[in-house]
């Protein structure tokens, strides 16, 4: 399988708050070949600054997370620690 040309997309939510209303476009999207998602990774920052990341495939038992793993293709540790704390320094704290 060839990779490229690929592009970050960072998503952020009112709050920081992920209510799942993105995942029907999403999938959308996904199932006419608009796009292909090769990885995702979930960031919070709490109101101390505090910065928390979750892998999609690691949020078993929630069915938002299943849906969004779902349109993936599964690529393994493709977003490096340091893609992630260069966005969690653009995230403001949640309240």
């Amino acid at each position: 399988m060839t990779l490229g040309p690929i592009e970050v997309l960072v998503v952020s939510f009112p709050g920081n708050e992920f209510n799942g209303e993105i995942i029907p476009e999403l999938e959308r999207l996904v199932g006419n070949d608009t796009i292909s998602i090769i990885d995702g990774v979930l960031v919070r920052k709490d109101a101390d600054g505090e910065v928390t990341f979750t892998e999609f495939e690691e949020l078993g038992g929630n069915a938002d997370a299943e849906r969004l793993a779902n349109v993936m293709d599964q690529l393994e540790s493709l977003i490096s620690d340091e893609d992630i704390e260069d966005v969690a320094d653009t995230m403001s704290r949640s309240q």
